[in-house]
C-alpha cells in the first residue's frame, strides 16, 4: 500500500521521487560516516594500545640493561680495589 501512495504522489509531485531519494541517500551517507568514524576510533584505540606496550617494553629492557651495567661497573670496581 505505501508504495502505491509514493507512485501516486511521484506522480502528483515530481520532486517527491527525488527528494525521498535524497533523504536516503543523506541517511546512508550519515551511516556510512558513523561506521567509518567508528572504526577509526576503534583502529586508532588499537594502534595506541599496542604503541604503548612496546614503549613499556622498551622502558623494561632499557632499565634491565642499566641495572646490568650499574651491576657489572660495581663489580669491576671491587676487583680493581
Amino acid at each position: 500500500m505505501q508504495s502505491r501512495r509514493e507512485s501516486h504522489d511521484a506522480l502528483l509531485f515530481p520532486g517527491f521521487l527525488l527528494q525521498v531519494q535524497l533523504e536516503d541517500a543523506k541517511k546512508a551517507r550519515e551511516n556510512t560516516y558513523e561506521k567509518y568514524v567508528a572504526s577509526r576510533d576503534y583502529y586508532k584505540s588499537e594502534y595506541e594500545n599496542k604503541l604503548r606496550e612496546e614503549l613499556e617494553n622498551i622502558r623494561l629492557r632499557t632499565s634491565q640493561e642499566i641495572e646490568n651495567l650499574q651491576r657489572t661497573s660495581r663489580e669491576m670496581y671491587e676487583r680493581e680495589n
